[in-house]
């Protein structure tokens, strides 16, 4: 019997051996029947990585094929000099799905690439340090863009983002040529994304939910950016040392970063009612700012002694000026309201502010944690009726001030 066994056992492990010769010979790094490639074949998938090209076309077309098997990934990370030293165009069949990290990184004379309209992912350092190349489309296919993608591509100038990709870290990071950036459908931009763009003065994005972290760090030429009405946050260091000199800050604004327009040219911050933080870290870096907070709930940090403040009294915003010995300029504004439950209804009330010409009633959903706009009126009162009737609401209102239009807020909830 135990010899049946250990000849079981030796069976078992030669087919074992056989299978892993099979599947490692089912992969191969080979040169391509022509001569013009190298390439990574996967026999199993009938497909290949293009790795290496060695023709001599400065106009360098990658076929969709070769020896029968279909291009699916590029990468030339390892490709001989003589390629960086050639190529000066790129056209990628529509069969790529896939740039490999650092795939074309350092082809310095590369001055255009046409991308795959299948691709998917590009990897990190895709296109590092390409410094002659000038403008970018990334297709809508595109589902995720790798950290520094395109870092220091000094002479690009305009680059579009044609779908809603996942975006990494400093994906242009000190593109220090491009001016014009185009991103129809993108919804959250990364982290640096334009870090050192010296040059970036147009930026279309009228779908952009979330600004990333110091996604416009150091854009000195950037002055003016159209937010949306879709807008939900804005991070850290946003604007940071850029020349914006004002910003329309949307109702669906619910977070602002720290130090967001800080060194910037912004000469008024208006400090949005709809934050869902009760801090703000203005920066100290503007100049001789006037800061107007009419949310009564947000407390000021960081502030300069060349600002002035300008809000309700006895708000987190007077009481953040006299802590910083700040000067502080009282506004006019709804300073207290009330409701009270008349059956099944709610009844609200607030003194009413003059040169305001509506208020707009939210509504408090409690088990969705979200406020819920149900109303406007042009009087000082208001009757909830409906079957969804709260106990906590909130009165925003808006009015003229020096020319801009300040934005006001009071919550109010039945004890």
């Amino acid at each position: 019997m135990k010899k049946w066994m250990k000849m079981l056992t030796v069976f078992a492990l030669a087919i074992c051996a056989v299978m892993l010769v099979n599947v490692q010979s089912a992969k191969a790094s080979i040169k391509s029947t022509n001569g013009l490639w190298d390439i990574n074949a996967d026999y199993f998938e009938n497909t290949c990585e293009i790795v290496d090209y060695y023709g001599d076309d400065k106009d360098l077309v990658i076929p969709s094929k070769v020896d029968g098997l279909k291009v699916t990934k590029v990468n030339f990370y390892h490709c001989s000099q003589s390629v960086r030293d050639l190529v000066e165009t790129v056209t990628l069949p529509n069969t790529v799905t896939e740039i490999y990290g650092s795939g074309f990184i350092n082809w310095y004379k590369m001055k255009s690439i046409k991308l795959s309209e299948k691709l998917e992912t590009i990897g990190d350092n895709a296109f590092a340090r390409c410094s002659a190349l000038r403008s970018i489309t990334i297709p809508e296919s595109v589902t995720k863009m790798s950290y520094r993608i395109f870092s220091d591509c000094t002479s690009l100038k305009k680059a579009v983002i044609k779908g809603n990709p996942t975006i990494d870290e400093y994906t242009f990071n000190n593109c220090t040529s491009l001016t014009e950036v185009s991103m129809p459908k993108l919804t959250v931009g990364g982290r640096g994304m334009f870090f050192g763009c010296t040059s970036l003065k147009k930026v279309s994005a009228p779908k952009i939910e979330k600004i990333g972290n110091q996604m416009f760090f150091g854009c000195t030429s950037l002055k003016t950016f159209k937010t949306n009405k879709v807008l939900r946050a804005i991070g850290n260091e946003a604007f940071i040392d850029t020349s914006l000199e004002t910003f329309n800050m949307p109702s669906s604004l619910t977070s602002l970063g720290s130090y967001a327009f800080d060194k910037s040219k912004m000469s008024t911050i208006i400090i949005p009612t709809t934050l869902t933080h009760n801090t703000v870290d203005i920066g100290c870096s503007l100049e001789n700012a006037d800061i107007i907070c009419l949310n009564p709930y947000v407390y000021l940090e960081d502030l300069s002694q060349t600002y002035t403040v300008y809000g309700l009294k006895d708000s987190y915003a007077y009481e953040s000026a006299k802590n910083q010995g700040i000067r502080f300029v009282t506004m006019k504004g709804i300073t207290s309201a009330k409701v009270e439950k008349k059956g099944n209804a709610s009844s609200l009330s607030w003194k009413k502010v003059s040169g305001v010409k509506k208020y707009t009633i939210y509504r408090y959903n409690w088990s969705e944690k979200s406020w819920q706009k149900i109303a406007t009126t042009k009087t000082n009162k208001y009757t909830d009726k409906s079957k969804l009737a709260s106990t906590k609401y909130k009165v925003t209102y808006e009015y003229e001030y020096k020319g801009k239009t300040v934005v006001g807020c009071i919550e109010v909830q039945l004890n």
